[in-house]
């Protein structure tokens, strides 16, 4: 109780210890506190507010470890799924933001000073400018004043000075930007003006420090994308502009290829119903002109046959494939796409080595942002990307090697049937060439 007492007493003295050494500075102390309170105010009064806005993706992905019975829907589905990665890229990438600075105008932005700090108009501007060609439009350093005066206005600038005056609403080539200005509403004091230069630089210097693309879950395919903006209008516009344009392409995308596919389908179906009915017609004609029934040799030799025919018809369309895989290996730098494809192979190897190629080129994309060529880590990656394509198209080689092997082996297998049917009496062996066309 007493060690209690005293280590209480000697705590109250260290307070009060503290009290007389603080108390003579206090009202320096509260003079820089107040200070401090005051600057700090008058930093974030001039310091524009930042707004997020965002919008949820569902994107379709591979799924490698799906088992599939259907090997025609997976080779005709493999173009429209692609990994997650490689759709969040893609989001990000200069052609798609391009498209949606088209929609959402960076161009030129549009302030007024009021209690000497700089507010931006955006839609509230009482001018719009309309430029004749964007891609030629240059950035400048600073803010550009635009001072109305009677029947028009003259641009002003440090570096340039005051210009002539201008005119509202005709075609004019100021020292800035070359286009129309037109006045929306009246107004009396200056206007400033940003220019940002062209859809590359506002790409390079606004929208991808600003543009957040992330996946919401590691176990879900959902894709966040947001963006940051000083006017929450413009934020909510340039993410609904962006996500309108990713739609619309895969869209595009996707009818292209279901619109090959029904073609190559259309033309299939078309040659496979003639050859049908033509069998179908010739095996009735001899059925009614000839009393034949097949043997138990010569009907098991049939249906071993036909079962020969179908899997070779398999194998061919394989080996096409195959070669369509390889080739689009060699021209193409996303492999994604074959994943489907390979699935149905159980190459479960080069499955793997397109997951990784898809990390390293992630990687490339990345490192390529920020650093030059010559960057080892950069070097490193690539060449680490050339050995695993390299691989993935060794693997590929090997698998079409294996289903031209299979397909001679099961070759040599129907020869031996087709010699067992050759020896059959003439009008037996016609029924069963008959059926077999039919069958197949």
């Amino acid at each position: 109780m007493k060690a209690t007492t005293k280590e209480t007493l000697k705590d109250e003295n260290y307070i009060i210890e503290l009290f007389k050494i603080v108390l003579p500075y206090k009202w320096s102390i509260l003079f820089i506190t107040l200070l401090m309170l005051v600057l700090m105010k008058i930093f974030l009064y001039f310091v524009p507010f930042t707004y997020e806005s965002f919008a949820i993706l569902k994107v379709k992905v591979n799924n490698n470890q799906m088992k599939t019975e259907d090997f025609l829907r997976d080779s005709i589905n493999s173009a429209s799924n692609v990994g997650i990665k490689q759709e969040m890229l893609t989001l990000q990438t200069y052609k798609i933001n391009k498209e949606a600075l088209e929609k959402v105008d960076f161009s030129i932005q549009y302030f007024k000073k009021q209690n000497y700090r700089f507010e931006e108009l955006y839609q509230d501007s009482p001018i719009t400018i309309n430029l004749s060609n964007k891609e030629n439009l240059q950035t400048f350093k600073e803010k550009i004043e635009l001072i109305p005066v009677e029947n028009g206005f003259i641009l002003k600038s440090d570096a340039l000075g005051a210009s002539s005056i201008f005119p509202y609403e005709s075609e004019i080539e100021t020292p800035y930007f070359k286009g129309r200005v037109t006045k929306q509403s009246d107004f009396s004091t200056p206007l400033y003006l940003v220019l940002n230069g062209n859809s590359r630089y506002i790409y390079e210097k606004i929208i991808r420090k600003r543009l957040i693309v992330t996946q919401v879950d590691i176990d879900a395919n959902l894709v966040k994308v947001a963006f940051q903006d000083s006017i929450p209008k413009r934020a909510k516009a340039y993410v609904n502009a962006l996500v309108d344009v990713y739609i619309t392409l895969n869209l595009k995308n996707k009818d292209n290829t279901n619109s090959k596919v029904i073609t190559f389908l259309d033309r299939q179906l078309a040659a496979m119903k003639e050859k049908l009915e033509k069998s179908e017609t010739e095996l009735e004609k001899y059925k009614s002109l000839n009393r034949v029934e097949p043997t138990v040799k010569s009907k098991d030799s049939f249906e071993k046959l036909s079962a020969i025919d179908l899997e070779l018809s398999e194998l061919a369309l394989k080996e096409k494939l195959a070669k369509n895989l390889i080739t689009f290996v060699r021209n193409n730098r996303s492999l994604d796409a074959i994943a489907p494809t390979l699935q149905e192979f159980n190459d479960q190897s080069t499955i793997r080595n397109i997951d990784k190629l898809g990390d390293l080129q992630q990687e490339e994309d990345e490192l390529s942002i920020e650093f030059t060529a010559q960057y080892p880590k950069l070097i490193s990656v690539r060449k680490q990307i050339k050995r695993v394509k390299n691989k993935i198209l060794l693997n590929i080689k090997n698998l079409r090697s294996t289903l031209i092997t299979k397909r001679k082996n099961l070759e040599k297998e129907k020869l031996k049937y087709e010699t067992i049917l050759k020896e059959l009496p003439k009008q037996e062996k016609n029924l069963v060439g008959f059926q077999r066309d039919y069958e197949v």
